[in-house]
């Protein structure tokens, strides 16, 4: 399964390099329990 993340930062708040970095983890994390 692959996933691409291509977002833009969020003004006051994440970049888009950090707001990728979040969804990539969460979704490993479900991907994770899914597999299981």
């Amino acid at each position: 399964m692959k996933f691409i993340l291509a977002l833009h930062k969020y003004k006051g708040s994440l970049t888009g390099q950090e707001f990728c970095e979040a969804v990539a983890s969460g979704i490993h994390k479900v991907s994770q329990v899914l597999l299981a």
